[in-house]
């Protein structure tokens, strides 16, 4: 039924993968040697997945069956142990970098859609427990990847906006990642710790930005207008980002310049621009030449989607056909908490770019 699911542990020496027979979301866990191989299943019995940690001799699963809710601890040569169990909803959220200290994010409030954290060391005992109270969720990010490091990005809701912090379990103290930008920001970590980062999300497109822990000075990162889907930092500091634009079709870049060129034809579009309908975001695509154009709006479906200024061959296509295209992020979009929390520029109250969109 195909894999979706599936891990390199940190020597790089095996992949980890989730045999899901029957396509039904259930089944168990598998390790493959990189160098190739028969794969070998681990001892736990069959669940549905519910997070993956790997260390450096050591695993950390979560499933759940029959409604119960289990995170098992898997070492080289030793028997699987369960660390945790509840019947409210939990996953595995992450091990830290010295493999001692293990996240859980679970909803024994009984609110699964707002979830709480819970941290505790390998062999199940409970260090610290981080939860925002009703209608307030939390999402662990990454732990610090220096060894002996106990810091935890945490992305909160406590201004109505997604936003990172940074969680000390062993002092339950709190750092605040405050940056000027509306829409919302994640963040990850920089190779030293020492720096984080950003990834801000507002109208449609994503910018990347570099975040001092010591002085909260932030700085943007280059990168040329429209989304990068992931973004990630290498060891040597370069970041390297998964970009498209309603124009470009996806390409790695490292540090807002392209890693290699693309093969073949040019198979670039036509860039999308902005505009409002009140507080309503839009793209709008158009053929070329003067319009009117015949216009096709495209709606996107739900309940967690919007769109974004990324390649859609859809879109191209109905512009190749001679129609306008018009992407609307109406109410009810993933990112409606932009238009309801922030307020918008000035310079949004009036449509961009769109001077001869048909109708307006």
């Amino acid at each position: 039924m195909g894999t979706v699911r599936a891990s390199i542990d940190p020597p790089g020496r095996w992949i980890w993968w989730f045999d899901d027979p029957d396509g039904n979301e259930f089944g168990t866990w598998q390790v493959t040697p990189f160098e190739g191989g028969p794969p070998q299943p681990t001892a736990l019995p069959p669940a549905h997945p519910a997070g993956l940690a790997l260390g450096r001799g050591i695993a950390v699963i979560g499933g759940s069956v029959g409604g119960l809710a289990t995170v098992s601890v898997l070492r080289a040569g030793a028997p699987s142990g369960v660390v945790y169990r509840h019947r409210e909803p939990a996953s595995v959220a992450g091990l830290s970098a010295d493999d001692t200290l293990l996240c859980i994010q679970h909803s024994e409030h009984g609110d699964g859609r707002h979830p709480a954290l819970r941290v505790i060391d390998v062999a199940g005992r409970r260090v610290a427990e981080l939860r925002d109270g009703h209608g307030l969720g939390l999402e662990a990010g990454s732990w610090s990847p220096v060894r002996g490091d106990a810091r935890l990005l945490v992305h909160h809701e406590r201004d109505g906006i997604r936003r990172p912090g940074i969680w000390s379990p062993a002092t339950d103290s709190w750092l605040p990642v405050d940056v000027d930008l509306p829409g919302e920001v994640t963040a990850r970590w920089y190779p030293a710790a020492d720096e984080l980062l950003l990834r801000h999300e507002w109208a449609g497109r994503t910018a990347l930005y570099r975040w001092d822990i010591g002085t909260a000075a932030f700085k943007p990162v280059d990168m040329p207008a429209g989304t990068a889907e992931t973004a990630r930092v290498r060891p040597d500091g370069a970041v390297w980002s998964l970009h498209s634009s309603g124009g470009q079709p996806p390409q790695l870049l490292s540090d807002g310049r392209p890693l290699c060129a693309p093969d073949g034809a040019d198979l670039g579009g036509t860039p999308y621009s902005d505009f409002w309908a009140g507080c309503v975001h839009c793209f709008l695509a158009c053929p070329p030449g003067p319009g009117p154009w015949p216009t096709i709006l495209i709606l996107h479906g739900g309940p967690a989607r919007h769109d974004m200024d990324t390649f859609c061959a859809r879109v191209q296509a109905w512009v190749d056909h001679g129609f306008a295209a018009v992407l609307v992020n109406y109410r009810g979009s993933t990112c409606r908490l932009y238009w309801m929390s922030t307020p918008l520029p000035s310079s949004c109250t009036t449509p961009v770019g769109c001077a001869t969109t048909p109708g307006h």
